[in-house]
């Protein structure tokens, strides 16, 4: 009887110290709300088509290339607000757009007032870092990452 109480305890311990460590962590909401600078573009994984041979061209033109189609291409500046909603600012230029965090804290979408949507998969995210992965076209098929630092 003493061991089955001890087991009992034991177990509920762990259980309560398990829940008070997720209780205490962040959510990956909190952590990604304010101003985030765009500091690289990195591309893994490239494999090129007949048409595109990605040897011979430097990193921003890759970007260039494969950044056309997505519309944070031009912005250097992300601010997520806290009610859902993004300000992507380029230059003189600047988005709204609505952003969420979906799956289990590893998806970023965003979807803009025209209905377009775009998914990352969050790799690094931290009260001072993020990086984030997205596929890039489906004539490259590649893995583009950006780098993000807090303003």
């Amino acid at each position: 009887m003493k061991f089955t109480i001890l087991y009992m305890t034991a177990f509920m311990l762990v259980i309560l110290s398990f829940l008070l460590i997720l209780q205490s962590r962040p959510s990956p909401e909190a952590i990604i709300s304010g101003e985030w600078a765009e500091v690289s573009w990195k591309y893994e994984k490239i494999n090129a088509t007949d048409n595109l041979d990605f040897k011979n061209y430097d990193s921003e033109q890759v970007k260039n290339l494969l950044g056309k189609d997505l519309v944070i291409y031009e912005a250097e500046k992300w601010e997520f607000l806290p009610d859902g909603k993004l300000k992507l600012i380029g230059g003189e230029t600047i988005r709204i757009a609505d952003w969420r965090i979906k799956g289990r804290g590893h998806i970023l979408q965003i979807r803009y007032l025209d209905g377009l949507q775009e998914n990352y998969n969050i790799f690094h995210l931290k009260h001072r870092k993020m990086v984030l992965n997205f596929d890039a076209d489906a004539k490259v098929r590649g893995i583009g990452q950006l780098t993000f630092t807090r303003i």
